[in-house]
């Protein structure tokens, strides 16, 4: 099976793995059981549940892999270990399945322990807002909710539960689903399966969709890199817009080019490559890049139009800790446990120039919105983008250190889904090392292009 299969197959891995977690933390604190063992059972449960989740991987994954001398041992340590004790917030589904038990009639468990499961949601992104605080705030702030129970949905129908609240409205159904099936009797439980499957009809219908104003023909880079460390020298950025453009050349039709994270493809654009370009049908580009800005490193997304030559961008806002910034309570730590002049220079590649919320570009088919990378773990991010009125989203990212971990690209696809959903309109991936995919208003993919050098050629319709 090839990676595109079996990742796939491991979505349904995972939601299998979030079904039994939820299964199990419930029967260990049955009826009868203390307070202490259900926070115990909840506890544990959220915690080795956190081990599987897209926030894990995110975070801890590259930093356990990567040579030495590219990731500094005690931050590796430091942030693998924040990130197993994040899922110690669900001991909260404890005390709320405590109370439930003893002051509450049976059909209304599953409605209290979901409604514990959404905060202890919250609480885990307070809690890693807490540690990721910096530079006199968190760029982190409630944002950080992806990877948790809800994703598991990502590959059902109750997906689109999404619109009502983000991964936190799929982490409510997923636990309402669970205790649902292991609390009520015949008939209850048939009202509330009833019940969910009626809403999720209504959304379905009355939900409105976002959509590009006219029907594109777009062209998506995918684009595989060497290894996690190759060199990005001006020559490796100008082979790659080589091949881009003699890909694009044989799809003459294509309207819109997406690129990944970090492409740098119009940086490299001669002045015969533009003309060639603007006699094309192609009317804009959406490109990503790293410049320097105030003195520092910064992520942008750039839209540009083909015909008049502007360029409209923005630098990414939900940034990456570790990777672009230092949590505030590293560095006094740091400075006693490393050399200096390791730390320093640690600090000087990492430190990148925080952007401001993302923005919408207005194009010939209507409001584009990009995120960058680490914005897809955003719930704020999204809804910013939805409170613009976005016709369509643009995630690009540079993924190379994840080795092509089956694990993560199961989860990655996961999270691009929810996006759709939670915004109902169609998001388009461009992607280093992961696959570039089309998504629709519902959640669903439509188009996907193994992470392999290529242009994946599909259409957006405008209804």
């Amino acid at each position: 099976m090839d990676i595109l299969g079996t990742s796939a197959l491991l979505e349904y891995v995972y939601l299998a793995l979030a079904i039994a977690v939820v299964s199990f933390s419930f029967i260990w604190s049955k009826k009868g059981a203390t307070l202490t063992k259900k926070l115990y059972a909840w506890g544990i449960g959220g915690i080795i549940f956190n081990l599987f989740s897209f926030s894990f991987i995110y975070s801890a994954y590259p930093l356990i892999w990567l040579p030495k001398d590219h990731q500094l041992e005690y931050i590796a340590i430091v942030h693998i270990l924040m990130s197993v004790v994040a899922g110690i917030s669900f001991v909260f589904v404890g005390v709320v399945h405590h109370i439930a038990e003893k002051k509450m009639r049976s059909c209304w468990m599953p409605l209290l322990i979901s409604g514990g499961a959404v905060c202890a949601d919250i609480l885990r992104s307070l809690f890693l807002a807490t540690l990721f605080y910096t530079r006199g705030k968190s760029v982190i702030e409630l944002s950080w909710s992806s990877a948790t129970f809800g994703n598991a949905l990502s590959v059902t129908p109750f997906i689109e539960y999404a619109y009502l609240g983000g991964v936190y409205a799929l982490t409510f159904i997923l636990f309402y689903l669970v205790v649902m099936c292991l609390t009520q009797k015949s008939k209850m439980l048939a009202l509330h399966t009833f019940a969910s499957i009626i809403l999720l009809v209504l959304l379905h219908i009355y939900a409105p969709t976002k959509h590009v104003s006219i029907p594109i023909t777009i062209a998506i880079a995918s684009i595989a890199s060497v290894s996690s460390t190759e060199p990005t020298s001006d020559q490796f950025f100008i082979n790659q817009k080589n091949m881009i453009l003699e890909k694009l050349s044989s799809a003459s039709s294509s309207s819109v080019l997406v690129v990944p994270e970090d492409a740098r493809f119009l940086s490299h654009l001669t002045d015969v490559d533009v003309q060639r370009l603007q006699g094309s049908p192609l009317t804009t580009i959406i490109d990503g890049d790293t410049i320097v800005h105030q003195g520092t490193f910064a992520n942008y997304s750039y839209v540009y139009d083909v015909k008049s030559g502007v360029t409209l961008g923005r630098g990414k806002w939900f940034m990456f800790p570790f990777s672009e910034y230092l949590p505030s309570f590293i560095t006094p730590l740091m400075k006693h446990l490393l050399h200096r002049d390791d730390f320093d220079t640690y600090v000087r590649l990492r430190s990148y120039s925080q952007g401001k919320r993302p923005e919408v570009f207005a194009t010939p088919f209507g409001n584009v919105g990009t995120l960058l990378c680490s914005e897809m773990l955003s719930y704020a991010a999204t809804q910013t983008l939805i409170e613009k009125k976005v016709s369509l989203i643009v995630v690009q990212s540079r993924l190379p250190v994840f080795n092509r971990n089956l694990w993560f690209i199961a989860q990655y696809r996961g999270v691009n889904k929810i996006i759709a959903a939670q915004s109902r309109t169609p998001v388009v991936v461009s992607a280093y090392d992961a696959p570039s995919m089309v998504i629709n208003q519902y959640g669903r993919i439509t188009a996907i292009h193994a992470p392999e050098n290529g242009l994946m050629v599909t259409t957006i319709p405008a209804q």
